[in-house]
């Protein structure tokens, strides 16, 4: 059994084995997007193997989330191989409840100071899901966007509510832009706390407990624990296990 407010590294499949059924609240998860980073944790051979390994770990997601318990898990539809995202998604919502797609907007598209020949891939896109066919806990989250009414600029000043929040996030800057400058990632794919924090809290209470199996950065367990909830933290890769472990045990 794996204990609550940790990070173990090792691979997810065997140790989502470790968690007892219907124990987790909320599962948050940014997986490899099939041969889209040149590092060898996201190459695989064909779009079949990548496929399947998605469907044998989102099974295990699936039995260890309570019944109404949320799926968020990270994709790209805007990308080279975005239909296999698109694949995926199709392909669990036989066994999900599909809820929606989120569409992140980054500032700056990848690869953007090669671009010459094609449009910039500026978006991220968040599959939304749950075990069942209601959410046991979803809170209406709130953003202050430019071209709210001066009754709505005046309400977000004094109660901090703006408009409610859809599915499409143009507010969150990438990680490495995150207060205005540029900061050195410790993942290629790391997502800013402020992103993670907004799914933590619309999908989940305080208490509850909130897992990763992809943890990268260890940005999950990060704003879990701003947010007052447990975490279970996941990570194959030891480079990365070893520099989410000291940032957790210093925040």
């Amino acid at each position: 059994m794996l204990r609550l407010n940790q990070i173990y590294l090792g691979d997810c499949i065997n140790l989502l084995k470790e968690i007892n059924d219907e124990t987790i609240d909320l599962c948050v998860v940014d997986p490899p997007y099939f041969n889209v980073c040149k590092e060898n944790w996201d190459k695989f051979e064909s779009e079949e193997q990548y496929l399947n390994w998605c469907y044998t770990w989102s099974e295990e997601a699936f039995r260890v989330l309570k019944d109404g318990g949320a799926f968020y898990c990270f994709g790209g539809i805007g990308n080279k191989n975005g239909f296999i995202f698109w694949n995926y998604v199709q392909e669990i919502s036989k066994k999900y409840t599909f809820c929606s797609y989120i569409n992140w907007k980054r500032f700056r598209p990848k690869g953007y100071k090669g671009l010459h020949n094609n449009w910039g891939d500026c978006r991220e896109d968040i599959a939304f899901f749950i075990k069942g066919q209601k959410p046991k806990t979803f809170t209406k989250q709130y953003i202050n966007e430019a071209g709210l009414s001066s009754t709505s600029q005046k309400r977000f000043k004094e109660t901090g509510v703006g408009l409610a929040c859809g599915n499409i996030w143009i507010d969150i800057p990438e990680a490495q832009l995150d207060g205005g400058m540029n900061r050195t990632l410790i993942h290629p794919s790391q997502k800013p706390v402020k992103l993670i924090k907004r799914i933590i809290s619309a999908s989940s209470n305080e208490g509850e407990t909130v897992l990763d199996f992809f943890a990268g950065s260890g940005t999950t367990g990060i704003a879990a624990r701003e947010l007052k909830r447990a975490y279970l933290l996941i990570e194959k890769e030891k480079q990365y296990f070893n520099l989410s472990k000291s940032i957790l045990n210093n925040e």
